[in-house]
């Protein structure tokens, strides 16, 4: 779910009040398909916000530009490093959380020139 689909929620009336929303969590639940709960197919009726390129397309039809991109990889392997206390190797370590191999992520981390003070 995104920021844009909790906005949409609250401005809903909910006439049926919160049995409502929790039958309409469910449909979501029920109905989408990969990571992201989609609200607009369990409640179509839901109110539109203003337009924006997450509300007006599917997240996989938005183009990122190259450095929009390298800014994102940066700031996903940064927040990898965090959630593992800096580990790069082991059980639990960045690689882990992200799937890749140490020797891959490491080779990255210094591609992005992210300098760590002790690589573990």
């Amino acid at each position: 779910m995104t920021t844009e689909d909790a906005a949409r929620l609250q401005q809903y009336d909910w006439p049926g009040n919160i049995r409502e929303l929790q039958n309409v969590i469910e449909r979501a639940v029920i109905l989408s398909k990969g990571a992201r709960l989609r609200l607009d197919i369990a409640l179509p009726g839901l109110p539109v916000l203003a337009a924006t390129p997450t509300s007006d397309m599917d997240a996989r039809e938005v183009i990122i530009t190259d450095r929009e991109w390298r800014e994102r990889e940066r700031a996903n392997l940064l927040k990898a490093l965090e959630r593992a206390d800096g580990h790069i190797y082991g059980q639990g370590g960045a690689a882990e959380l992200l799937g890749i191999n140490p020797t891959t992520l490491a080779s990255r981390l210094r591609a992005l020139r992210v300098v760590i003070p002790t690589a573990r």
